[in-house]
This record gives structure tokens, C-alpha cells and sequence, in this order.
């Protein structure tokens, strides 16, 4: 949602790039606890450090993953879409581009770069999690047979 948030920031008031920001931010909480709450039922429904961490690994995870670089990323993006369509006006290149054309050209540029931040942002988060915080995890118990198990 903060996604297609700031892509229309240069259509809509800054109000409704928020709003965007807390529906994104009320679907970290939901997978949140969510997988907080898998984490409990798999513990014989009892608090303990794992449940602790699987609440905390998916709110950190969620929260870059989700909120925080994608929406800086489609921030940047827009940003220098509009910054480059612009000096192409100023240096008379884009002739018949008006204001309203350049809004719609950053803004279908930002949308349009959504499907390709995705993995990456994905894949670099988890990297950066691995390094980091889930170096700090809890040991899972050790099962009583191995046998047949990736």
C-alpha cells in the first residue's frame, strides 16, 4: 500500500501517502502476530523465548521488508523520475510536456517499478537479518529422529 502511496505522492495530498503508510503498517501488525501466533500454538501454547523472537524476527522483518525500504525506494525513484523529467523540460528536449503529463509519467514510473523492487528488497532484508538479528535466535529443540527430514 505505502508502495503505491508514493507513487502518487506528486498526485494526492501528503494525508493520504500517511493513510498509506498505516494500512501497510496494519498488515505488519496482522503478520505479526499472526506468526507470533503460530509460534505460541507450536510451543503447547505457552509463552517462551521462541514465540518471543518469532514476534519480534517478523515485526523487524515486516517492518524493512514491507514499509520501510520499499517505501524509500519508490520515494527515490519518483523523486529522481521527476527530477529527470523535468531538467528534460528545462533543456528543451520534452517539448509538450505539461505539468499534469509529468505528474502521470512519475507516477506510472513508480508503479511501474514496484514489481522489480520486490525481490530484492526481499532477498537483501533476509540477508541483512541473517547477519544480524537471527544470529541471536533460540536454539529450536533438538527432534528425537532425523530420519527422512530435509
Amino acid at each position: 500500500a505505502n508502495e503505491v502511496g508514493e507513487a502518487f505522492r506528486i498526485q494526492v495530498h501528503v494525508n493520504w501517502v500517511r493513510f498509506s503508510y498505516v494500512v501497510a503498517s496494519g498488515y505488519v501488525a496482522a503478520d505479526t502476530a499472526h506468526k507470533t501466533q503460530l509460534e505460541y500454538q507450536a510451543s503447547g501454547n505457552r509463552w517462551n523465548s521462541r514465540v518471543a523472537f518469532a514476534c519480534l524476527d517478523s515485526l523487524v522483518w515486516q517492518s524493512l521488508a514491507s514499509v520501510i525500504v520499499p517505501g524509500l525506494t519508490i520515494n527515490r525513484i519518483c523523486w529522481a523520475a521527476n527530477l529527470t523529467i523535468n531538467k528534460l523540460i528545462r533543456m528543451r528536449t520534452l517539448t509538450t510536456v505539461g505539468p499534469l503529463t509529468t505528474r502521470w509519467l512519475v507516477t506510472g514510473i513508480g508503479l511501474g517499478s514496484i514489481p522489480f523492487i520486490v525481490g530484492p528488497i526481499d532477498r537483501t532484508v533476509h540477508s541483512a537479518m541473517d547477519g544480524s538479528l537471527r544470529r541471536f535466535a533460540p536454539k529450536a529443540e533438538q527432534p528425537t529422529s532425523t530420519k527422512g527430514e530435509d
